[in-house]
């Protein structure tokens, strides 16, 4: 999200939250993190159904995620995984990206 290269990225989780090789981040360390740094983003989207004229409350995929949120920075995190979309972009390993289907845990803006 913010431009820096994966080596750069990953002292900065490793000194910052804990990072372990090959294990990641506990997703406590990001909360407790972006919650004092952000601005957390609702990932809840509403479906209203016509024929049962009721609202459907869900959580937004990444490839929904996008396109409501085409400009600005996002710090995203699916399950077991994390990744960025800017300006509407998604921006993960490359085998990941055709995955926009991937249910949005937490998100916030970076800026």
């Amino acid at each position: 999200t913010t431009g820096i290269s994966y080596d750069e990225a990953y002292e900065f989780a490793r000194g910052n939250w804990n990072r372990v090789r090959n294990k990641g981040v506990r997703t406590r360390e990001l909360e407790s993190y972006f919650n004092r740094k952000a601005q957390k983003i609702d990932t809840k989207k509403v479906y209203h159904i016509k024929s049962k004229n009721k609202d459907v409350v869900c959580k937004m995929t990444v490839g929904t995620f996008a396109k409501d949120f085409p400009k600005g920075n996002y710090y995203v995190l699916v399950s077991g995984h994390a990744l960025a979309i800017n300006d509407g972009k998604i921006l993960d390993h490359e085998y990941l990206i055709s995955k926009p289907k991937r249910i949005v845990k937490h998100a916030w803006k970076i800026k």
